[in-house]
């Protein structure tokens, strides 16, 4: 019993440091470019050990991509609890995952900005495509545009909406409710 919750207390201690490392990473990139920001920067700002960092991940790039990857990760989820400003738990519909990926996005603008803005763009969008990818093969019915391969579609789709995400956050400052853009997705896409 008592190994059980040493075990326990390690995992939310993980937790605890991987959160901070985000977060410290997330204040920063709001202030500096992404190329200025240096693994000390974020030891400093999370106020952990560097072995305790590298425990954790390889880089800053790894930091970047885990944001999006525990979005998506929650977004993917096969069961979810209602949440605070948003409650998707009772319709797990592709096109409500949709919206509640924007709902997330929205919620951590202020940071996806700075990584639009910035070099670790390419690397945020690369992931971004990756985890749609995912998400658009197993969910998109692409079978009713006859004569194009389902492959092109996805792709199509996937690039339409990290276009509109990065415009969405970029330009409209995510003005737009959620419901909305996707809305317009799905009538530009005609999913």
């Amino acid at each position: 019993m008592y190994e059980n919750v040493h075990w326990e207390f390690m995992d939310r201690r993980k937790a605890k440091t991987k959160k901070a490392i985000i977060e410290a990473f997330s204040r920063l990139i709001q202030t500096k470019s992404y190329a200025d920001i240096s693994i000390q920067d974020v030891i400093d700002e999370a106020d952990v050990a560097r072995a305790t960092f590298y425990d954790h991940y390889k880089n800053k790039e790894d930091v970047l991509i885990s944001i999006s990857g525990d979005i998506f990760a929650h977004i993917t989820a096969h069961t979810l609890d209602a949440e605070k400003h948003h409650d998707f738990s009772r319709s797990l519909t592709f096109s409500n995952r949709i919206v509640h990926l924007l709902y997330h996005l929205k919620e951590d603008k202020e940071v996806l900005s700075g990584i639009l803005e910035s070099e670790g763009h390419d690397v945020f969008l690369n992931d971004l495509k990756a985890h749609l990818d995912t998400l658009f093969s197993a969910n998109l019915d692409a079978d009713k545009l006859e004569g194009v391969p389902r492959e092109i579609y996805i792709n199509f789709a996937i690039s339409t909406l990290s276009d509109l995400i990065i415009w969405w956050i970029k330009t409209d400052k995510c003005k737009t409710y959620p419901e909305d853009i996707a809305s317009y997705y799905f009538k530009l896409i005609q999913a």
